[in-house]
């Protein structure tokens, strides 16, 4: 009967999510969820994959904070509907514009092979640095251990030394956000078993490895921001979140040729960078708000997107300069992000501008291989290879959180 089928369905259901990993992101303009179960021999499969738009994340802080937690309910329902299956548990991401990266260095003694409890003990030396009574540590990762001759590795795990020292990175982010986000995620029937720093999942998933070795530069472009990350093995050494990114192109294309936004970002994602020097182009064309297809000309259009992009390259490059300062080389630069990939001929841009042309990342799964889902990819490799106990997530005294006791960004 009825009734038998329905439990068989939610038994069946049941089975098939007990190795799922969920993942929630928030995005500069969409809160996306996605699921994953592994598949038999290695990789996962997405059986689900939800993303919303909401008014977002702007100059480091939510645009319209009460919109936050409906947003999020309907995109976790839709994902249970996707998924066949009651969502219990999430990871969840933070985003770069809400962390900060800080490293200490930190050494013990050790008597013979680095066992698992010593690196734990240096993890736990590392954290703690004094910091503000508001600030918090979500998560931590290794850059690198020394042995006692000076030899430099990525895991020390197993070697031989009678001392280590290691540089321990430890995310933080704002412990009213973290209360927020905690409240947000049990009113939509979920809990959050741990916190993912965005721009590590992203920089292991989506730059090889080999170049990782030798420090890389990591472009996460959004929709109204940008994170720069200096990437040296399995570890992010510093992040540089900045106000640039898709968005306030789009809006410049609305505000001076006087459109909807959802027709710019049309005008957008067809104007080509340098198309004009093989082409005599006077017009594109796009569907507006009404359904009607109207043309707009190619030489204003040209001038708004140049004029903006001209100067957001300039504010990245900048940022990648002083990283790259910090280790006195130039380095191979990757980019990912919806903010700027979906435009055709970005990189020829950056190249005419400033010399440089990024890498596009690319995600191995077929399913998240746009630029804007490419994020969720790195995150669901990540959740699916980590094992984090979510001890940085645990349940505390909770005080107001976020929306109504801060107002600014959490860092500059």
């Amino acid at each position: 009967n009825e009734y038998n089928c329905n439990l068989v369905k939610v038994i069946i259901g049941e089975s098939f999510m007990k190795d799922a990993k969920t993942v929630i992101e928030f995005g500069t303009s969409k809160i996306a969820c996605a699921t994953a179960v592994p598949k038999n021999r290695s990789g996962f499969e997405v059986i689900g994959y939800v993303k919303n738009e909401y008014a977002g994340i702007k100059n480091g802080n939510w645009v319209e904070p009460s919109s936050v937690g409906a947003c999020l309910n309907d995109t976790i329902t839709e994902l249970e509907k996707q998924t066949g299956a009651k969502i219990k548990t999430v990871e969840m991401a933070l985003p770069a514009t809400f962390s900060d990266l800080h490293m200490e260095t930190v050494s013990m003694g050790i008597h013979g092979n680095v066992n698992a409890s010593e690196l734990d003990s240096l993890f736990s030396m590392a954290s703690q640095f004094p910091r503000g009574d508001s600030l918090k540590v979500v998560n931590q990762f290794s850059a690198w251990y020394m042995l006692e001759d000076g030899e430099i590795f990525i895991d020390a795990y197993g070697k031989r030394t009678s001392n280590i020292t290691a540089g321990i990175i430890s995310v933080l982010t704002n412990k009213y956000l973290i209360q927020d986000l905690k409240i947000l995620t049990r009113n939509a029937g979920v809990y959050v078993q741990s916190i993912i720093c965005e721009q590590l999942a992203e920089a292991l998933a989506l730059i090889p490895e080999e170049k990782r070795d030798l420090i890389a530069i990591l472009i996460d472009a959004g929709y109204y921001s940008t994170s720069i990350s200096l990437v040296y093995g399995d570890a992010v050494l510093n992040t540089v979140t900045i106000d640039v990114g898709g968005g306030y192109v789009t809006d410049d294309i609305a505000y001076y040729m006087k459109m909807d936004k959802q027709t710019a970002e049309r005008l957008k994602r067809q104007y080509s960078f340098g198309l004009e020097e093989n082409n005599d182009i006077n017009y594109l064309f796009a569907k507006t708000a009404d359904g009607n297809l109207s043309r707009y000309p190619y030489d204003m259009l040209k001038k708004i997107i140049d004029s903006r992009m001209e100067h957001m390259v300039k504010q990245i490059m900048l940022t990648v300069k002083e990283l790259e300062k910090s280790v006195g080389k130039q380095l191979t630069i990757y980019m990912t992000g919806g903010g700027f990939n979906y435009m055709p001929g970005i990189n020829s841009f950056f190249q005419a501008y400033c010399g440089r042309s990024p890498i596009q990342c690319r995600a191995a799964n077929t399913k998240l291989a746009e630029p804007a889902s490419q994020s969720m990819y790195a995150l669901l490799e990540y959740a699916m290879k980590s094992n984090d106990d979510g001890a940085f997530f645990e349940d505390e005294v909770e005080e107001k959180g976020f929306f109504s006791k801060i107002s600014k960004k959490f860092f500059k």
